[in-house]
Order: structure tokens, then sequence, then C-alpha cells
């Protein structure tokens, strides 16, 4: 397998490759694909190789989805906060990080107080 960046819309045949995106492919999108496929393609003008490409738009993706985590993380602890008692707050105002890490799943990787002042900064903003 290589990578190839599609010049013009292509569509996949499954036999080719089951690709993650759905098999028809459009311009730009860079595409790991069987080499003699994929030559195929660059031979006929539709995609040229570029594997760097196919690194970055992973990278690109795997960025993507832990921003994406980290949100879902902030609106979970933001939404703990919000169900906490009046005495889990501080006389600073802020709620107490052992308050929010008792509401938290075992399998929850514990709240540190940074992670705390970031939601709550967040939260007094809205």
């Amino acid at each position: 397998m290589a990578g190839y960046v599609i010049r013009s819309t292509v569509i996949v045949p499954k036999t080719v490759a089951v690709l993650e995106q759905g098999q028809t492919v459009a311009t730009g999108v860079a595409v790991d694909l069987p080499e003699p496929y994929g030559n195929n393609l660059v031979d006929l003008r539709l995609a040229v190789r570029d594997d760097a490409a196919l690194d970055a738009q992973a990278a690109a993706r795997a960025a993507e989805a832990e921003a994406e985590a980290r949100a879902a993380r902030a609106d979970r602890i933001a939404a703990i906060i919000e169900a906490l008692e009046d005495d889990a707050y501080g006389k600073d105002g802020k709620p107490h990080v052992d308050a929010i890490n008792a509401a938290l799943g075992d399998g929850d990787e514990a709240v540190t107080a940074a992670e705390r002042d970031a939601v709550w900064a967040a939260m007094e903003e809205e």
C-alpha cells in the first residue's frame, strides 16, 4: 500500500481496497491504495504519489480526534461542576478538585487544578 493524492474524484472498487471514508474519493484527498492500482491512477493522471500527504492527513485526523476528546472531557467536567452542592466550593468560589474527581467514574483520569481552572474560566465566560 502507498499514499496517493487524488487529482480528480474517483470511485475505488471494494475489490481493490475498502476505504474508511467511503469508496468515492474527492479531489485533494490522500488515500492509501495498493501500488498497482494507485500507479494506474497516476498513469491516468487521476492521482499523484505522495506518502507524506497521507501521513499528514492521518496526523490531522488524530489531532482532530484528540481535540474532540478534550472538548468532550471539558463538557463532562462542566456538567459535574454544575451538579455540585454549595459545600463543594472553596473560599475562592471555585469547585474543589477533590469534589469533581469524586463525581468522575473509576476509569476516568483525575482532574487537575489547571484543568478545573480552564473549564471554570470557560463556564464563567458563558
